[in-house]
């Protein structure tokens, strides 16, 4: 009910047009803008163009905040305890915020991280930066887990089976 997809270069054409005809039908879709991103070929991909500068800005240290920490995929973190501060990222796409885009994280020196959009009638988040450790230590932060979690929950709750559920008067 969810794709999470951590690169688009060893995409061939057949998979650039499933991700994009999935998303514009309604599919759910998480996309890490990391080293494994093909910037000429995103906007094929996706169905949708994303401006952003394709040379990686460099932040050594930077750390992610929640811009909305209502949304859903932050449960986890509300308490001031939570670990979301902690994690730290040493390189990340800029990405330019457009009108249709919701800034649901940043990054401690102002720039988008994390952000949602609609693309068709499918939802679109793009994480900025990576999952893989190449420019962040994110996946071996204890808010990775809790973090990818929710948000897995979060992009496939209008999916879950429905119960059934059955009534029986006395």
């Amino acid at each position: 009910a969810a794709m999470f997809v951590p690169g688009t270069r060893t995409l061939d054409r057949k998979g650039r047009d499933a991700i994009r005809n999935y998303l514009a039908r309604g599919g759910q879709v998480l996309l890490t803008m990391g080293p494994d991103v093909d910037p000429g070929t995103l906007t094929d991909v996706l169905g949708t163009r994303l401006s952003f500068d394709e040379t990686p800005v460099q932040t050594p240290g930077a750390t992610l905040i929640a811009s909305d920490s209502r949304h859903p995929i932050f449960r986890p973190f509300l308490s001031p305890s939570g670990p979301l501060g902690d994690v730290q990222v040493e390189q990340h796409r800029r990405l330019k915020e457009q009108d249709d885009q919701a800034v649901l994280a940043r990054f401690s020196g102002g720039d988008a991280a994390l952000t949602e959009q609609s693309v068709g009638r499918g939802r679109l988040l793009v994480f900025t930066s990576d999952l893989d450790n190449e420019w962040s230590r994110f996946p071996l932060n204890p808010a990775f887990v809790p973090l990818a979690g929710e948000t897995a929950r979060y992009l496939t709750r209008s999916h879950r089976p429905q119960q059934a559920v059955a009534t029986v008067d006395i």
